[in-house]
């Protein structure tokens, strides 16, 4: 009987090791990566002077929520085709589309009035 309490304590030691083990190995979903779902991305782009920043094309990942941030120094429209979102732009102001990537494909963003494109957004 005179073990009992040192077996308990034991024990209890383990259990708080076995805890402290599994806290530590966890998740961290602020880091994760741009694969999983829940996640926001942000692409920004401007269109300054006849020239392009940012353009090209971005990834996404299916699933994460988007932020298209776009600044112009001419007044137009911002169309994200595809998933039919439009914005119209204020001149050196920035304007946002924001969306959830649930459609696989490349869809292209552009200035509407001026037929620019701006970028081609990639969702996979």
């Amino acid at each position: 009987m005179q073990h009992l309490p040192w077996r308990a304590a034991a024990l209890i030691t383990a259990l708080a090791a076995s805890s402290m083990t599994l806290v530590a190995c966890g998740d961290d979903s602020s880091t994760g990566s741009p694969a999983s779902t829940g996640v926001t991305q942000v692409i920004t782009i401007s269109y300054t002077g006849g020239k392009i920043e940012g353009g090209g094309r971005k990834q996404v990942a299916k699933g994460s929520t988007v932020t298209l941030q776009v600044t112009s120094d001419i007044v137009d429209e911002v169309h994200l085709h595809g998933y039919d979102k439009a914005v119209n732009t204020v001149a050196n102001q920035p304007v946002q589309i924001v969306f959830k990537a649930d459609a696989s494909g490349v869809f292209e963003v552009e200035l509407e009035k001026k037929g620019l494109k701006l970028v081609d957004i990639e969702v996979k």
